[in-house]
């Protein structure tokens, strides 16, 4: 079946200390681990290492993300065409939100996302994404974006170039907080209570269909089902700026 790396066993152990908060840890996806791949490094399974089971998995061969070495401080990444690549996988019941991507993006199309999550009974109500749009949509020209309630928010203009860190967070079911490498920036007083169930990565989640696809290189996805405090998300920072010294 190919190269398979899996480190759950690890993360499990006692003696292990991790460099991030594990209470509410419900998603932890990194590129140099929990990889099932082919002979061409096309990948079918990317493990979740928070040891939820939340796999992302894609079984069709031509929508398969290429694993990439090598490419952020010596790191590898998975890497989405921007034209049907995808994985996604079903995640239970996450009602709050503090999420941590290493991206870098091209720009393609407007709309597209590289990370959503959604609940599958109600696609209009939970439908977040983090991707780029382009000049021609003129409410969604951003570097990244969310939807809640029908209803886009958008910070800083242009693709993401560089690897970055970009977080989203809700806090007391009331407000969005957007960081970007670390940096506050906008926050958006609107209701952020979720309940999501499915994620998809590399496209967005519209109305039961997967499309929108991202052109993106991915190093790790963390997510927590709360909302972290400044030392536990400055810790993830830490972590993430440490390893892949992208900032």
């Amino acid at each position: 079946m190919g190269d398979i790396t899996h480190f759950s066993s690890y993360y499990k152990s006692l003696s292990y200390v991790s460099p991030i908060p594990l209470a509410n840890l419900k998603l932890w996806l990194k590129a140099d681990a929990g990889i099932t791949k082919d002979g061409s490094n096309y990948v079918s399974q990317w493990d979740d290492m928070s040891g939820n089971g939340n796999h992302a998995v894609q079984s069709t061969g031509g929508s398969q993300p290429l694993w990439v070495d090598n490419q952020l401080n010596g790191k590898p990444v998975l890497r989405f065409d921007g034209i049907d690549d995808f994985m996604n996988s079903a995640i239970s019941n996450v009602s709050n939100i503090t999420i941590f991507c290493v991206v870098k993006s091209a720009l393609t199309s407007a709309w597209v996302g590289g990370f959503s999550l959604y609940n599958t009974g109600s696609p209009l109500d939970y439908d977040i994404n983090m991707g780029i749009s382009i000049i021609g949509h003129a409410s969604q020209n951003g570097k990244y974006w969310f939807t809640k309630d029908g209803a886009n928010y958008t910070y800083n203009n242009g693709s993401i170039t560089n690897y970055e860190t970009i977080e989203i967070q809700s806090i007391n079911n009331n407000t969005i907080a957007t960081y970007y490498n670390g940096i506050g920036l906008q926050s958006y007083n609107i209701p952020a209570f979720f309940n999501i169930n499915s994620y998809v990565i590399g496209a967005r989640w519209v109305l039961s269909v997967i499309n929108y696809y991202m052109s993106c290189d991915f190093s790790e996805i963390i997510l927590y089902d709360d909302t972290l405090s400044a030392a536990q998300r400055q810790q993830v920072e830490q972590y993430l700026r440490t390893k892949y010294n992208h900032y």
